[in-house]
């Protein structure tokens, strides 16, 4: 299950709860992801490592600078990020399906 789905779930829960459920949820999912990729076989190579390495300073950037932001922000504030980042990328999934199948 993709962040939008579990996100849609917790969007009334509380901001701390959301939060955390959500990190544990893309950490697992990412890290089951990369596991699995690298034991069936599928192109993971050196160029997948280099790009990981490059993006790993933003990832402890942001880490960080939340905890800025973390008390600024309400549950109504995250309900709506929420909804609209799962708004955006259901149309995403769905044009892209579209695209491809007009391709066809």
């Amino acid at each position: 299950i993709g962040g939008p789905p579990i996100a849609l779930v917790y969007q009334s829960a509380d901001s701390s709860q959301f939060r955390a459920t959500l990190s544990m949820q893309m950490m697992l999912g990412s890290l089951f992801s990369v596991i699995l990729i690298m034991f069936w076989g599928i192109d993971f190579g050196l160029d997948d490592i280099v790009a990981t390495l490059i993006l790993i300073p933003g990832v402890v950037l942001g880490f960080f600078v939340s905890r800025l932001f973390v008390n600024k922000i309400n549950r109504k504030k995250v309900r709506i990020a929420v909804l609209s980042l799962s708004a955006f990328a259901s149309i995403m999934v769905l044009s892209r399906a579209t695209l491809t199948w007009l391709a066809l």
